[in-house]
């Protein structure tokens, strides 16, 4: 076709959507613009996808799918008392904040941080108070736990728009999609309590979305991104730079990553000081120092040169393919992400596991698109085949890796589920209303699988805290993992059921005694053979046994023997020496096929040998 000003440009119109200059000086360019605008076409690449954008519907079916398995499995593990003190210090600053009280709590994930604080002094995210609403809907964390499920879920929205469009593909953008809520970390993530980190994936995608599409919103994903943590600030950071330069935004990303850059500063050695009662940040005896590390290379060496820190990423990338590595200026978030990641003593953050993932998989995963991106442009250089070739291979690469990691999925699972299981929760339905009746005016203290049901209170404490609780809620077994030092922890629960003078037994079920402050001083009936010492793993002999759950356990938890370890004669030892006395053992055995009646036999016997009973 020519063009009605009659001059050869050599233009070239393949179809009123697709037009392709070949040259073309800025004075043929100004004469050829309203013929443009008359076709409605562009003469620049299309920002948009060519086959559209996938249906909201479409993109919502992964949403709501994500929503109702993750946000049922989280009801079902708090229902059977397998949420830990996360979930009861959101719980508590959150009823404060509807309160008039502000966020400030007395509990903490940092066992240093046990007492009445301002949550500022840990954390600023003053999106907390969008958030103490929402919270209230439940008469417990309920709504907490489902609304994390729902925003993350509903992170496959934005991530399905943007990737339709980057890729110019609406089926890439569906597939994105679905491939956003296959990822077994952020399963993890969701399951373990709640945390404000659920509200990134959500806030930065739509943030990303933003910058691609030129929108004038991108400033209030921006406020809301940094809103959420101080450490979002640093990675909202890498992003505006780098999706200023990719997109074509470099004065808006340039100004972005400047406000982003000064917003962290301020906030990091300003404000959250200011909220702190030791006047410095509350967790800043989590960051490896020189000065604590014998000088710069002993500091290089904590921070680089552990082993499991980078198998724990090699881990992480893994699950992307290992296509973030390719992600050039995209991968400046990610690395960001790592970088304060392993500046901390923190195992879990270190390692990025549990609710880690949260903030830093979102970083990967645009790393991941960009990536792709970058190798489909080499790849297309040479030959459509190739870039055919690079599209079916990328395909088939994340599609094996999600099948990796899908395989080792169930052990992280079963780590942050425990015991919970719908039969679990339906057995502690008594437990739950005995913990209802006490009331939100009185102080507790509680076992650190119970925090969570109790914690709208102004003074919540955590078993074994030196505290002046009114009441105490314990429960009748081992209620913390083995890192919580459960030989302590006996030696306190076995002091405290024989004190018989601060407490009475007030109610109590299978699963948990109440404990109510005795003025009086009264003796009460001595209930110390109540509480349920299980055995763990670790106080078998000899033998290697799986751990299964078990509903009508007091923990929930029981041992299996199969046909090859039932020859090695399993046997329990005591871990601790028994004064005389009347002791009551729970034991229940059950079989998954025909036995005889000797399948199982007990027999108890002192340390010389000598038969008490069989």
């Amino acid at each position: 076709m020519v063009n009605p000003k009659g001059n050869d440009d050599g233009i070239f119109l393949q179809s009123k959507r697709r037009i392709l200059l070949a040259t073309m000086n800025s004075r043929t360019m100004m004469h050829l613009t309203p013929w443009f605008q008359q076709l409605k076409v562009s003469p620049f690449p299309r920002v948009s996808s060519e086959k559209g954008d996938p249906s909201i519907w479409a993109l919502m079916i992964p949403v709501f799918l994500y929503t109702a398995v993750f946000g049922y499995l989280s009801i079902i593990r708090h229902a059977s008392f397998e949420s830990f003190e996360d979930l009861a210090l959101f719980d508590q600053l959150l009823w404060n904040i509807r309160h008039g009280r502000g966020p400030v709590t007395t509990i903490s994930g940092n066992m240093h941080l046990l007492f009445h604080h301002h949550f500022f002094g840990e954390h600023f995210s003053p999106i907390l108070y969008l958030l103490a609403p929402i919270a209230g809907i439940t008469k417990g964390p309920e709504a907490l736990l489902i609304l994390q499920a729902f925003v993350v879920g509903l992170t496959a929205v934005p991530v399905g728009l943007w990737v339709s469009r980057v890729m110019g593909r609406s089926d890439a953008g569906l597939a994105a999609a679905w491939f956003w809520i296959a990822i077994p970390a952020l399963w993890v993530g969701v399951l373990y309590d709640f945390h404000m980190d659920c509200l990134f994936p959500l806030l930065f995608f739509c943030f990303i979305l933003s910058m691609h599409r030129k929108q004038i919103s991108v400033w209030l994903w921006a406020a809301l991104v940094l809103s959420i943590k101080e450490d979002a600030a640093i990675y909202l950071f890498f992003a505006a730079l780098a999706t200023g330069w990719l997109y074509n935004q470099k004065r808006t990303g340039g100004i972005l990553a400047a406000a982003s850059l000064l917003y962290a500063l301020v906030v990091v050695f300003v404000v959250i000081p200011r909220f702190s009662a030791t006047g410095s940040h509350l967790l800043g005896n989590r960051i490896f120092l020189p000065v604590d590390c014998g000088g710069w290379i002993g500091w290089m060496q904590a921070v680089l040169a552990n082993p499991e820190r980078w198998k724990a990423l090699q881990e992480h990338l893994h699950q992307f393919g290992y296509f973030p590595l390719m992600g050039w200026v995209a991968a400046l978030p990610w690395m960001a992400s790592v970088g304060i990641a392993w500046l901390s003593r923190d195992t879990w953050q270190s390692l990025m596991t549990m609710h880690y993932p949260l903030m830093s998989y979102p970083l990967m995963f645009f790393a991941m698109v960009e990536g792709i991106r970058v190798l489909n442009r080499v790849t297309a250089r040479h030959s459509l085949r190739g870039r055919f070739l690079t599209k079916w291979s990328s395909i088939l690469w994340i599609s094996a890796a999600i099948v990796a990691n899908w395989a080792n999925a169930k052990p992280q699972i079963d780590d942050v589920m425990r015991s919970a299981s719908p039969s679990r929760a339906e057995r502690l339905s008594e437990s739950r209303q005995l913990i209802e009746k006490i009331s939100s005016a009185v102080s507790v203290a509680a076992t650190q699988t119970t925090l969570a049901h109790v914690a709208r209170r102004e003074r919540l404490f955590l078993m074994f805290d030196p505290v002046e609780a009114e009441t105490v809620v314990l429960q009748t077994y081992l209620p913390c993992e083995m890192s919580y030092e459960p030989d302590r922890y006996r030696e306190h629960m076995g002091y405290f059921l024989q004190n018989r003078k601060r407490y009475q037994a007030m109610d109590f079920s299978d699963h948990l005694i109440v404990f109510h402050q005795n003025p009086s001083h009264q003796k009460r009936v001595d209930r110390s053979w109540y509480f349920t010492e299980f055995i763990d793993n670790t106080e078998f002999l000899a033998i290697e046994k799986e751990q299964k759950k078990d509903p009508d356990a007091i923990n929930g938890l029981a041992v299996k023997w199969d046909a090859e370890t039932s020859s090695m004669g399993p046997s329990l030892k005591w871990p601790k020496t028994l004064s005389s006395g009347v002791y009551n053992f729970h034991i229940r055995a059950r079989a998954s096929c025909e036995t005889s009646s000797d399948t199982v036999r007990i027999q108890i016997t002192e340390q010389d040998g000598r038969r008490v009973c069989g």
